[in-house]
């Protein structure tokens, strides 16, 4: 420290060490110097006669406890390296690993998440099912749903609600859909009030619509601002054998061609 070396410049005596260093101090350090004798003097100790009683006290004062745990840390990790800590940060995303991204995953195993943080490979939840459902499937013949691709999207639409509960902002189930020999683009979401067209897709096919029983007024569907809904339309939608009709809402609808939220 500079005033330690100041001492041993000038020769200064251990008795005179800690007056020399207290006339330094000034507002909140003399306040707290003052108290410090002050509060020694009540509970009838010694006063701080010596340089390394004053040094302790002070590093009491103003270096917290946990300072040389810092210090520690800080050091690991400069011997670590910066290429290191860097590379273990990185989390692939398909086996959960570290070090390497999903693009650069060398392991073939998916990890799929099954609630309550709890994770298991996609193989395990093959095997999983029982050997009498294997023979079923394997005597029926197999169905598959229209070509197309299965996403997780962030959710786009929704009512505009003065007070909106964060649970509510879950992923939504994209994907594809037959409607009289069609393929359209379907958005499954299970917070959604209302089962929702495109008009896109009804000007499209020229389907017969009806007049909404109750008309009520949407927010947040493009960037128009809010539209009055007042027509409705059955949608025969067909995903594979599964065959449906389903009572739409007609809106002006720009991220799915159908959004089925309401039960149908």
């Amino acid at each position: 420290m500079k005033v330690e070396q100041l001492f041993s410049c000038h020769g200064v005596s251990e008795e005179r060490k800690v007056s020399l260093a207290t006339l330094s101090f000034q507002g909140h350090a003399m306040y707290w110097w003052t108290s410090l004798e002050k509060e020694r003097r009540i509970n009838h100790e010694p006063p701080i006669q010596y340089w390394n009683e004053l040094h302790s006290a002070l590093r009491r004062r103003h270096i917290p406890p946990y300072y040389d745990y810092e210090l520690m840390d800080k050091l690991q990790r400069l011997k670590q390296g910066s290429s290191n800590t860097k590379t273990s940060d990185i989390k692939c995303f398909k086996c959960l690993g570290r070090g390497h991204i999903a693009s650069q995953c060398p392991t073939k195993k998916t990890m799929i998440l099954r609630g309550q943080d709890h994770y298991s490979s996609l193989d395990e939840a093959i095997s999983s099912s029982s050997s009498d459902e294997e023979e079923v499937l394997d005597s029926e013949e197999e169905t598959y749903p229209c070509e197309g691709d299965l996403l997780m999207v962030r959710r786009l639409l929704g009512n505009q609600s003065s007070d909106l509960d964060q649970s509510q902002r879950e992923n939504l189930f994209h994907t594809r859909c037959k409607v009289l020999d069609n393929t359209y683009s379907l958005i499954v979401d299970s917070g959604s009030s209302c089962n929702c067209c495109s008009t896109r897709l009804i000007n499209k096919l020229a389907l017969t619509t009806l007049s909404h029983p109750k008309p009520y007024k949407l927010q947040w569907i493009n960037e128009e601002g809010g539209i009055v809904v007042n027509q409705q339309v059955n949608i025969p939608i067909s995903i594979g054998k599964y065959k449906d009709e389903v009572l739409c809402d007609i809106v002006p609808l720009d991220a799915s061609h159908i959004l089925l939220g309401r039960p149908w």
